[in-house]
This record gives structure tokens, C-alpha cells and sequence, in this order.
């Protein structure tokens, strides 16, 4: 691990889409998130969101339990699909982070809504009306390696909604207002 990636963990305690992260803390100036994690793993994000964040409620989804989430203040834990999920989850969400590549290889569980254009098409007409005015939804690997997640990101921004798509590196943001 290089000294510059050392740093900047220890400066950023998400280090998974900080653009998106800092520009969300800077707006909501302290108030309570209701924030959503699709693909938790472990939760290894889900501490550095709790930590940095101001949480009212975290909410994190994943198909499989990798830890003992119920122990976490303000976390609810579900164990299924996040497009099932998101029908059992209220609206007005302030932040919502895409996160499935990062943990899972393209022959786990996970495979079939990996770098999937369909899915990720579907994940968006999902989450996007469950945020608030002013909310975002987020993600990572905005990269080559993800051309089909990518395309369906554009196309729907582009073609389904008003809204902006934002990005630096690899990282993604779409608010809206």
C-alpha cells in the first residue's frame, strides 16, 4: 500500500466515493442522514459512513450476513436482493451508496446484478424516487471495467430523468433535486 493512499484513508474515513461523501456532509451541515449501503459486506464502509456521517438511520443490504449488524446503533440490517429491498424501505433518503462490485468477484452470488446493464438500469429506477429533494445516490467503479453499469448510468440519467450525473476518478453521483 502506498503512502499516498495511507494518507488519504487516514484523512478520509471513507475512502469510497469521497467526492460524493464530502459534498453530502457539507449540505446537510450536522442534521440526521437516513442513509441506504446495496452490497455491505462486512460493513467495513458502513463504520467509516457511521463515523464520518451524522446517521439518524443507516440501513444496509446485502444477500448474505457477513456480521452482526443488529449490535450498531441505528442499523437495520436486510438480508436480500437491494432491488427487493428497496420496496420494503421508506422514502425521503438522503444518501444512497451503490456498492456491489468492490467486494464480490463475477462468479459470486452476486453475479448476475455484477456489470449487468439490465439490473443497474433497474437499480436506478428503483432508489432514485426513494431519494428526498436534494438527496444523492452514489457509487464507485465508474470504470472500463464496469462499461455495462456505466452505460446504463448514463442512458438513464440521460434519457429517464432530468437530473445530473457527476464524477471524479472512479466515482459517480447523482442528485436529486
Amino acid at each position: 500500500m502506498n503512502n499516498l493512499y495511507k494518507l488519504r484513508r487516514k484523512l478520509f474515513p471513507i475512502y469510497r466515493n469521497l467526492k460524493a461523501v464530502e459534498m453530502l456532509k457539507r449540505k446537510n451541515n450536522g442534521k440526521k442522514l437516513i442513509c441506504v449501503e446495496i452490497g455491505c459486506f462486512k460493513g467495513v464502509n458502513a463504520k467509516r459512513m457511521l463515523n464520518y456521517l451524522n446517521i439518524g438511520k443507516l440501513y444496509l443490504i446485502d444477500i448474505k450476513k457477513y456480521n452482526n449488524f443488529e449490535n450498531w446503533e441505528y442499523v437495520k440490517f436486510l438480508e436480500m436482493d437491494g432491488i427487493e429491498a428497496a420496496d420494503k424501505i421508506p422514502d425521503g433518503l438522503d444518501y444512497v451508496f451503490y456498492d456491489l462490485l468492490g467486494d464480490y468477484d463475477y462468479d459470486s452470488d452476486y453475479g448476475k446484478h455484477i456489470n449487468n446493464y439490465d439490473n443497474m438500469y433497474i437499480y436506478l429506477d428503483k432508489w432514485i424516487p426513494k431519494l428526498k429533494v436534494g438527496g444523492m445516490m452514489s457509487g464507485r467503479y465508474f470504470t472500463p471495467r464496469c462499461l455495462n453499469d456505466v452505460c446504463a448510468i448514463i442512458d438513464y440519467v440521460k434519457y429517464r430523468t432530468d437530473l445530473k450525473l457527476y464524477g471524479v476518478s472512479n466515482e459517480w453521483w447523482i442528485i436529486k433535486e
